[in-house]
């Protein structure tokens, strides 16, 4: 069944009735949580992105697929070489979701980048 979107634009429904904006709405609340869970909660990396990557799965993967765009020399190659199908989808709407981030807001993700930057050694 085809359905025409609020903005003219058509979403087709899936079997189980959710059309692609929700998938798409759900997938977004999964990445925002997948954030917060791999940011640091206090101290000197408060909103940044944590130094090691963190244990939860999601919040690993979100951690690797950032630091491929905002710092490629941490990203950790052995945990994106071995992620399955849905893990890799996910892998990939984070780094399109980090990559659409405000530019300071994306470099301001690590600090040693950001500290790189100040030095003027970085790019």
């Amino acid at each position: 069944m085809i359905l025409i979107g609020p903005f003219g634009g058509r979403f087709s429904r899936t079997s189980s009735g959710e059309t692609k904006e929700d998938t798409m709405t759900k997938e977004l609340g999964r990445i925002r949580a997948a954030r917060a869970k791999a940011q640091g909660k206090k101290g000197k990396y408060f909103g940044h992105l944590a130094r090691r990557r963190p244990s939860d799965p999601d919040a690993k993967i979100f951690w690797n697929a950032a630091m491929l765009v905002v710092n490629p020399h941490k990203a950790k190659l052995g945990d994106l070489m071995f992620l399955g199908d849905a893990d890799r989808a996910f892998s990939e709407a984070c780094k399109e979701y980090v990559e659409n981030l405000h530019s300071e807001e994306r470099q301001a993700l690590d600090l040693d980048r950001l500290e790189l930057e100040r030095m003027g050694v970085w790019r």
